[in-house]
């Protein structure tokens, strides 16, 4: 993988781990009239589910033969005889570029019909509508790219200098910007604050010990507990998951543990089930129904032969690491990492680890859920997100996890060397947070992260401006 460099933020996008948080399809759920009008209402919601991941997949056509075979098999003759092949090709290839590119996918049901929103270095909307009957093929198509302002247009106004830092943060803050900041520099510390309300209601101020949902910024821990079960000798990165899973379908027994950590599994992004799931990542799955559901996906690409970002893939690797420990995820979280580290705010959804709800920062996002809306109200952390999401954490004790993973207190030799690399990762949802963290290689890093997304101020621009000052430090 290419190494971002520092001059445009953009080039990370690829490399980007974001947190789906998705709002139920209109019609998922309500009564039904009959048996057969169940079965039909069953049969369409499938069918959006597989043009959906179609779209996905997407990002491995390589050349417009594989456009045009997606044409075929997903396109109604009707909406194809309207338009020439140019333009069909055209409009495929645009969807091509940001599947292939997005870090976030939201999807949810309007007027204009299902919406896949794309966010990644080519963000777009697709929305589409199917035929009202089997095979419910694909009979409105339409990319919309101006729904996201392009990240080029606003960097040069967010460009920032390390003594412009402050006073940057203030008038965020003045203009609704509310988080926590922790930014070192050089090894050292040199802002640590919390910035506006972390509970608007009851005006209760962000401070540095606030606890915020992540988003995806688990995939760390993941892959950090699959490196140190490698060092200790209990499984290698070249076994197939075979190794780890019986029963394993044919298109799937190539599959190895590095190209689930790696994004060359094949996998889909996600595994949720539309018309089945009523939150999409926090809806209840056992580990044995998610097992389930990925290995019955159809793979995008065989394993190895592509690139493409699976929060499924790392699920994966979750059981695994339970499987192989003989512990839970969370409590071999806990006694590998977090408590070495000193990580004393960092859990997962529908726990509050002692500390009241006044210690959690309230999400203000598209999706609340709870009230208050803080990952304790959000049940227990599904096998739909777990491994790729599902936790709490502070600047803080993110920056302790990396600081004590850097100084080789756990992983140690080629496996600290594997697990380390320049670069920014971001986590997000729609409940309304936002969480960047970028390392320069060496001694400077960010830990940014807000309550407010999707709304008025828009924290992600700022986010890539620290994120750019970090990566500004090290090498290309």
């Amino acid at each position: 993988m290419t190494r971002p460099t520092p001059r445009s933020l953009r080039a990370l996008t690829t490399t980007l781990l974001l947190f789906l948080s998705v709002l139920p399809l209109a019609g998922a759920q309500g009564p039904r009239n009959s048996e057969t009008t169940a079965t039909g209402a069953d049969e369409r919601r499938s069918a959006v589910g597989g043009r959906m991941r179609a779209l996905e997949s997407l990002a491995s056509a390589t050349d417009d033969d594989a456009l045009r075979r997606f044409a075929d098999e997903h396109l109604a003759p009707a909406y194809r005889a309207e338009r020439s092949e140019r333009e069909l090709l055209d409009l495929l290839a645009g969807i091509r570029k940001v599947s292939a590119t997005a870090g976030m996918i939201t999807v949810a049901e309007d007027a204009e019909g299902t919406r896949v929103r794309f966010r990644g270095a080519f963000s777009g909307d697709v929305v589409f509508q199917l035929e009202d009957a089997a095979p419910f093929r694909i009979r409105t198509l339409a990319l919309d790219t101006d729904v996201v302002p392009e990240r080029a247009d606003r960097e040069p106004a967010q460009k920032l200098e390390w003594g412009a830092v402050p006073a940057r943060l203030k008038a965020a803050e003045k203009e609704g910007f509310s988080g926590t900041v922790l930014l070192v520099r050089d090894g050292e510390v040199v802002l640590h604050q919390g910035y506006g309300l972390a509970d608007r209601e009851h005006g209760r101020a962000a401070t540095t010990e606030t606890i915020y949902c992540i988003g995806s910024l688990p995939i760390d821990f993941t892959r950090a507990a699959v490196l140190l079960l490698a060092q200790q000798g209990k499984l290698d990165l070249a076994d197939a998951i075979g190794r780890f899973f019986p029963e394993v379908p044919e298109d799937k027994r190539a599959m190895t543990l590095e190209h689930l950590m790696m994004g060359r599994s094949g996998l889909p992004n996600f595994h949720h089930r539309p018309g089945t799931d009523a939150d999409y990542d926090l809806s209840w799955i056992d580990r044995e129904s998610a097992l389930r559901r990925i290995m019955e996906q159809p793979l995008l690409f065989p394993p190895g032969s592509g690139q493409a970002h699976s929060h499924s893939a790392f699920v994966l690797l979750a059981a695994v690491v339970e499987l192989v420990s003989d512990k839970s995820y969370g409590d071999f979280l806990r006694t590998s990492f977090f408590e070495p580290a000193g990580m004393k705010r960092t859990g997962f959804y529908g726990e509050d680890l002692g500390y009241g709800v006044e210690e959690f920062a309230v999400g203000y996002g598209e999706s609340p859920v709870g009230d208050p809306n803080v990952p304790p109200e959000w049940g227990p952390t599904s096998w739909l997100v777990k491994g790729s999401g599902g936790m709490f954490s502070t600047p803080a004790d993110m920056e302790r996890f990396f600081t004590t993973l850097r100084q080789g207190k756990v992983l140690t030799g080629e496996y600290l060397t594997r697990y380390l690399h320049r670069g920014a990762a971001l986590g997000a949802s729609d409940r309304g947070f936002y969480f960047v963290r970028a390392w320069d290689g060496d001694d400077t890093m960010v830990f940014f992260v807000s309550n407010v997304l999707g709304g008025n101020p828009d924290v992600e621009p700022l986010g890539d401006a620290l994120a750019r000052l970090v990566l500004a430090e090290g090498g290309p």
